[in-house]
């Protein structure tokens, strides 16, 4: 399965060491290390491999690729090639930088609110970073965020193995978004194909994992293709209450004896005519 994720956010907020940090591009966790800050000028792509992030019923490898984008006005051009295609957005400031706050607000309009690839919130995580030597503080109050967004703040001399596992978590989420927009497509059109992933790239979980009701019986899942839609059937008994039982026998009884007096009253209406003649 392959992700597109976005970082942006102001300049200097940390979104390369971000990357370097999720990568693991040769650094430990210490990822504030004392090495000089330089400036992303274009857009810069880190790639790696995601083992086993979990779905409601399959596992599977993720091929991840972060799209970071230098945080200069300038490259405003360049921000429909972040856009393309997007599958998710992580924007990045600095806690303790005012300017930064206010513009996380137009990052947050541009790469969500109005992304062309349909980014929802929840696809959708922001880091207040905390950097070298500054104050720690919280997360700030973001206009124009609502409240379905995943908002931390991390120290990364102190708290790396606590952005992985955030990031960790907000992928299983976005992986799950996509894999149900996608299933939705090829279940409403026959004729289109996953563009995110393959069908045998999905790992069925152990019964032990997800157990089948035993109630009811259901198609199994084809192993070359995870999207087979599971058909349940419920046995239809064909047994009525014994209240309904006496009602209907009553209704047949008494429609019987209705019968029986319609009959009766002709016979003796067609004596009587025979009498008058």
């Amino acid at each position: 399965m392959k992700l597109k994720i976005g970082v942006v956010g102001p300049t200097g907020s940390g979104k390369s060491t971000i990357c370097n940090l999720l990568g693991n591009e040769g650094l430990s966790d210490n990822a504030n290390s004392h090495l000089p800050y330089r400036p992303t000028n274009s857009i810069r792509i880190v790639g790696f491999t995601m083992p086993s992030i979990e779905l409601t019923k399959y596992s599977v490898d993720v091929d991840c690729q972060l799209w970071e984008i230098g945080g200069n006005p300038r490259l405003k051009q360049l921000w429909p090639a972040i856009q393309n295609n997007l599958d998710g957005v992580i924007l990045v400031y600095d806690v303790n930088n005012d300017s930064h706050v206010r513009d996380s607000s137009a990052f947050y309009m541009h790469f969500v609110t109005h992304s062309p690839s349909n980014v929802s919130p929840m696809q959708c995580l922001i880091v207040g970073n905390v950097l070298r030597g500054q104050r720690e503080t919280g997360v700030q109050k973001i206009v124009g965020i609502g409240q379905r967004v995943r908002h931390i703040a991390v120290n990364l001399d102190d708290d790396a193995s606590y952005l992985r596992e955030e990031f960790r978590h907000f992928m299983n989420g976005v992986a799950q978004i996509i894999y149900d927009r996608e299933k939705a497509n090829m279940l409403s059109d026959s004729s289109k194909t996953a563009s995110r992933f393959r069908p045998q790239d999905f790992r069925c979980r152990t019964r032990a994992e997800s157990p089948t009701p035993t109630c009811r019986p259901t198609r199994p899942v084809s192993p070359a293709n995870p999207f087979t839609p599971e058909v349940e059937t419920t046995p239809v008994l064909a047994v009525s209450s014994p209240r309904k039982r006496s009602v209907s026998s009553r209704f047949v009884q008494d429609k019987l004896s209705l019968n029986t007096v319609i009959e009766k009253l002709k016979s003796e209406m067609q004596h009587e005519d025979h009498q008058m003649v």
